[in-house]
């Protein structure tokens, strides 16, 4: 989104997915299997058609926006920068709800507790 949206591009995941999972949005259904082979089968083609699009000039206009951070991103450069930062956020949740989902089981204890 950082990239295409703010450029008046499509972006290169469906519209729903954008919709889904954007900025004021909470999960409202569990995800399955398919869901996740569809994501991951879209990750790397992603990645290579905006490097390829980024090459080709087709992020020339970039319209300002102001993250939640505080971080304005003015140019295609500063958002693919804020992008590798922001997905670093989610992937450090990520791992840490795992190691402590796995520190529960090897203790023996439910996932969940207090509820």
């Amino acid at each position: 989104m950082y990239m295409y949206s703010f450029t008046g591009q499509t972006p290169v995941i469906a519209e729903e997915w954008i919709t889904n999972y954007k900025k004021g949005t909470k999960p409202t259904k569990n995800i399955d299997n398919v869901a996740v082979q569809y994501l991951k089968s879209k990750l790397i083609p992603a990645v290579e058609q905006t490097r390829k699009d980024l090459h080709e000039g087709l992020f020339e206009k970039y319209k300002p926006y102001t993250a939640n951070s505080g971080s304005v991103l003015s140019t295609i450069e500063e958002a693919i920068v804020f992008n590798n930062f922001h997905e670093g956020i989610h992937h450090g949740a990520i791992t840490a709800l795992k190691r402590a989902i796995n520190a529960r089981k090897e203790k023996g204890l439910p996932l969940l507790s207090g509820f």
